[in-house]
């Protein structure tokens, strides 16, 4: 399942992007403050450069004389490094890369992948209990690496889906319930139980059969934008689309399950079409919307109206909270996200920079930059945009790393992201930009 076929839309990867498999031990050769510069050695180790001065918005532009750093094979701060993946397309594909860095706060300067470790296609990575997980793109299967004190990514255990009848075993398939369990999705059908410590299968969890819709399929929100776990429960969203993700139902299921007992609980039934992304605010409240793609559907192709339900889940009683259009002066958006002291992010798509009576392609209008980001405070009952954010392609995940959250902003048809960090007041600040599609960064160490 491509993260684009999953209802983002615009101009569609092959694969999805993150992070591949290796089998080679990975490691950052040297550090300086806002100065990065590390070398890939024979060992296979991580290499990662920062660029200065190139101003965000322009990620991929190289500064004159590139930058200094620490020499060749010094260790690694345990204390202080990040790790994130991109996914760059090119003419024959997808490349993935992953970076180290030392700190987050870099200006807005750019982080080059020249010399990055590139892994071929798209894979996905993850960090949980202070290990490091990567999803390979060539097969159904997920590797577990320590960090060694000099930094270095050492492999442990390698689990297969491949007997469970999996294609994929990315991320954005799973959801981890414990250090000791997850969850991955096979379809809508089951849900394969896994060990992240011991790295084995445990067992599966099967769902029942969903209402058939004539030509449409069910399709799960993917699990790593979509799914809450919540009270013991864990709650995934559930909609239908043809084959091509073009033609939509007008509602949603989200399918309940204990994941105390690994028991199917219920279906509920949601008023809302296209429901992939999932948040919860501070009382508890689960909240669920649509992700980009479902836009270009209803501004092109006429789909429902998307909208943003609220779920209660001491009781599973659920209710339409607002259109989009509502709270953003008549556009629409996508992807609801509670960012903390009340205040919510979303994505909204400006439809007049759009010939909207010219065009026949729903995905490729909302991969351009016709998106701002904006904050959403409900007592206000309207949003506004965060300033310091250019106007970009929509397709925003959030980073939360300490007590900060970090959107991760893709440029025109996901070619680049700037990173920011979310402020009081509407506002954001600019932490780093680089080339590609930015959907993770960890603090390694750090349980997630």
């Amino acid at each position: 399942m491509s993260k684009f076929g999953s209802g983002s839309g615009g101009a569609r990867r092959r694969v999805p992007p993150g992070i591949a498999q290796t089998s080679a031990a990975l490691a950052c050769s040297g550090w300086a403050m806002l100065g990065v510069a590390c070398s890939n050695d024979s060992s296979g180790a991580l290499a990662s450069e920062l660029e200065t001065a190139t101003p965000p918005g322009e990620p991929g532009q190289s500064a004159p004389g590139g930058s200094q750093g620490a020499a060749p094979g010094s260790p690694v701060a345990a204390s202080s490094r990040y790790v994130f993946g991109t996914v760059v397309t090119g003419p024959e594909g997808d490349s993935s890369y992953v970076s180290l860095l030392p700190s987050l706060d870099l200006a807005g300067a750019v982080v080059s992948l020249d010399q990055a470790r590139e892994f071929p296609g798209s894979s996905d990575l993850w960090v949980r209990g202070g290990k490091v997980y990567i999803a390979s793109g060539d097969q159904p299967s997920i590797t577990r690496y320590s960090v060694d004190r000099a930094g270095r990514l050492v492999e442990e255990q390698t689990l297969s889906f491949a007997g469970q009848g999996l294609q994929s075993a990315a991320f954005w398939n799973n959801t981890f319930i414990s250090d000791e369990k997850a969850y991955m999705a096979n379809g809508v059908s089951e849900l394969v139980v896994w060990n992240p410590t011991t790295m084995e299968i445990a067992g599966t969890l099967s769902l029942p059969p969903l209402p058939d819709r004539g030509g449409l399929v069910a399709r799960p929100g993917l699990a790593d934008r979509a799914n809450i776990i919540r009270a013991g429960k864990l709650y995934q969203p559930i909609y239908w689309t043809d084959e091509n993700y073009a033609g939509r139902s007008d509602d949603s299921r989200i399918a309940v399950i204990d994941v105390e007992q690994d028991q199917f609980l219920e279906y509920l039934s949601i008023p809302c079409p296209s429901l992939d992304y999932g948040t919860v605010d501070d009382t508890g409240t689960l909240y669920f919307s649509n992700w980009t793609g479902s836009v270009g559907t209803h501004l092109v192709l006429g789909t429902a109206q998307n909208c943003v339900v609220a779920l209660d889940p001491s009781s599973n009683d659920s209710s339409r909270v607002f259109d989009f259009a509502q709270i953003t002066g008549g556009h629409e958006g996508a992807a609801l996200a509670y960012v903390g002291a009340g205040h919510f992010a979303l994505s909204v798509f400006h439809e007049e920079k759009v010939d909207l009576a010219a065009a026949d392609d729903p995905f490729a209008i909302v991969a351009d930059p016709n998106w701002q980001l904006y904050d959403y405070e409900p007592r206000s009952a309207q949003a506004e945009p965060i300033a310091g954010i250019d106007w970009n392609s929509g397709a925003v995940y959030y980073a939360r790393v300490g007590n900060r959250v970090l959107p991760m902003v893709p440029g025109e048809s996901y070619n680049s992201t700037n990173v920011y960090a979310l402020g009081a007041g509407a506002r954001a600040t600019p932490l780093f930009a680089t080339k590609g599609w930015v959907l993770r960064i960890f603090e390694l160490g750090a349980g997630q």
